[in-house]
């Protein structure tokens, strides 16, 4: 058995939780079970949907206990571990290690990770952001060649690049700061667009007051759709000729599935990839919404350029070598075969 020891609430998002169940999914494939370990204010609703055995940790959610993680590793007689949380310290890290294989899902590279293997899969990242080290038997897997598809979008048919763009989807995420979809919206003009359908999709920790923003949008704008968390994102991909959102999980999944892309970021560990994602002309970049508004024009030029089919064929060319679907696969038998 192998557990996987991942959080996911209002503050995080669900992004992380996702792409384990995804590892989960291509563990068991290979025979093993796994078991999530979860901390206090985590929304343990997705892994009764998933039907995967999880354990709520006692502690607060920030004080986690590593020493309670491996007693419970130890009664479960698990051997590895699957990390993918930002509450770690170096402390944590050499008690769990002590005990079992660690293998860290990181994107922070906060500290020298004491750990058996890390995965990184920003697109941004190389060996030597993990330099220098005192762990020098520590494995690297780096790219995004190790992204873990979500479950639902593992056998999605790869989208063609249309002549015009006639459905849109504008998402956050799970999470949202500083109305940024409103935003968006206004800067677009959304009204000059009659031929497009622009499909916004709510967080499922979005405040109440701003979605019922969000769906006045619908009464003001024909051609806007408000949809709510827990969509079928599979047939919500399969129709999209553009996605925008955060340089995150949902662009990452778009490129996988050959969408393109508009980024922007709200919180620290999304920044790095957009710019990056911008440079090599993989997905243009509107701008950072963690503390003020972003310029409309900005927005809106962003946008008016990414109509052009030629535009939109030069980022295919960019990103389509860079994303195949089978991240999960490879984390799986990283796992395994430890």
């Amino acid at each position: 058995m192998i557990a996987i020891r991942v959080d996911c609430n209002s503050e995080i998002g669900m992004g992380h939780v996702m792409r384990c169940l995804s590892v989960a999914d291509s563990i068991k494939a290979l025979g093993e079970n796994v078991y999530f370990i979860v901390a206090k204010d985590s929304d343990t609703s997705v892994f009764d949907k998933a039907s995967y055995e999880y354990f709520v940790l006692k502690d607060d959610k920030d004080v986690w206990s590593a020493a309670e993680v491996c007693d419970l590793l130890k009664e479960k007689k698990i051997s590895k571990l699957l990390l993918d949380s930002y509450r770690i310290t170096e402390e944590k890290l050499n008690t769990l290690s002590a005990e079992v294989k660690v293998l860290y899902l990181d994107d922070l590279h906060l500290f020298d990770y004491n750990v058996d293997s890390i995965i990184n899969y920003n697109i941004e990242v190389t060996n030597d952001d993990y330099l220098p080290t005192k762990y020098f038997n520590r494995k690297l897997f780096i790219g995004p060649k190790y992204f873990p598809l979500r479950r639902e979008l593992q056998n999605v048919a790869k989208s063609k690049i249309k002549n015009s763009i006639k459905n849109a989807i504008i998402t956050t995420g799970s999470t949202e700061k500083n109305k940024i979809i409103k935003q968006i919206i206004n800067a677009i003009n959304v009204n000059r667009y009659t031929e497009i359908d622009f499909y916004i999709l709510k967080g499922v920790f979005y405040d109440e007051s701003y979605k019922k923003e969000l769906d006045h949008l619908a009464d003001d704008y024909k051609n806007i759709h408000i949809l709510e968390w827990g969509q079928d994102m599979a047939k919500l991909y399969t129709k999209a000729d553009l996605v925008i959102a955060p340089g995150s999980t949902t662009t990452f999944e778009a490129l996988s599935l050959n969408i393109p892309c508009i980024s922007f970021d709200f919180v620290d560990n999304q920044h790095a990839q957009c710019m990056y994602m911008e440079k090599m002309g993989i997905a243009p970049y509107i701008g950072n919404f963690a503390e003020n508004a972003v310029a409309p024009e900005i927005i809106n030029n962003a946008f008016s350029k990414i109509l052009s089919y030629n535009y939109r064929k030069k980022l295919e060319f960019q990103y389509s070598r860079l994303f195949d679907g089978k991240g999960s696969q490879r984390i799986a038998e990283i796992l395994v075969g430890q």
